[in-house]
């Protein structure tokens, strides 16, 4: 089986296989409406209004950002960041008309912005590919202003569940999936790497969702294959599981879903007047 799309390659997209299964992967994310309503609340708890300057981290293709940028105009700007020359490519190609928006190529973990630069500050399903997932929540609450607000989520692999009759080889899969991204367990992490970095009046809101088969195969199809190769899964047992999951969507009842942890905080201390 191809190794050319797995989700551990979202730490270093640019030096993977296919550099644009990253963006197939999150077309295909953002289509299901559990995640659009995570993202909605993100935005909500942002707290953005008309001028306000915000920061978009771990941009990837841009459409996040251009949403902040509707909540900010007219007068406000909304930068997006991204490590991947090939995300912000995409970005600039796809919302270079947007008002208020620009994008540059930039490590979460070393923001290259003063401090106190932006209003707010949002990262969605990105510190779960950070390596040091503190530092970049540190160097978030770090750029900005006091009063301001941070606000993401992430998903927690170990809680992706799916209706299978084989559950010691589901098991096996889901484990070691999670394991196989720098932070699979980034949601149920997320409100104390926002508390360590400072940041106060820290809400958590867990949600589940159900995911469509399409994303399921993004997410698990590659790991599988690796699984294999490895000879840490059967091949035959591991194309038994995928037939019957393959067979349940086809009868309309594959069932797939995963928690995200939706975490917001405020930045300590009074905001400065800015006339």
């Amino acid at each position: 089986m191809s190794d050319t799309g797995h989700v551990s390659h979202f730490s270093s997209v640019d030096r993977a296989p296919d550099p644009r299964f990253a963006i197939r992967f999150m077309e295909e994310a953002r289509a299901q409406p559990g995640l659009r309503a995570c993202k909605t609340e993100v935005l909500d708890e942002l707290r953005l209004v008309p001028g306000s300057s915000a920061l978009d981290a771990g941009c990837g293709f841009g459409a996040d950002a251009a949403e902040m940028a509707g909540r900010v105009t007219p007068g406000g700007t909304v930068t997006g960041i991204d490590r991947s020359d090939v995300m912000i490519a995409a970005a600039r190609g796809r919302h270079e008309a947007a008002a208020g928006l620009t994008f540059q190529v930039g490590d979460v973990t070393a923001l290259p912005f003063p401090d106190a630069s932006f209003d707010a500050c949002r990262a969605d399903t990105v510190l779960q590919h950070v390596p040091d997932h503190q530092a970049g929540l540190s160097e978030m609450a770090r750029v900005v202003r006091p009063g301001g607000r941070v606000a993401g989520y992430e998903l927690d692999l170990e809680t992706y569940v799916v209706d299978s009759p084989h559950r010691t080889i589901t098991r096996a899969i889901v484990t070691t999936a999670a394991d196989s991204i720098a932070h699979g367990w980034a949601g149920r992490e997320l409100s104390g790497l926002y508390r360590a970095a400072g940041l106060t009046e820290v809400t958590v809101a867990p949600r589940a969702f159900l995911t469509s088969f399409a994303l399921f195969q993004l997410v698990f199809e590659a790991h599988v294959g690796r699984l294999c190769t490895a000879g840490a899964l059967d091949a035959q047992e591991a194309e038994q599981w995928w037939t019957d999951l393959r067979q349940a969507e086809t009868a309309g009842r594959f069932l797939a879903a995963i928690t995200a942890f939706v975490v917001a905080g405020t930045k300590p201390g009074s905001p400065a007047w800015r006339g």
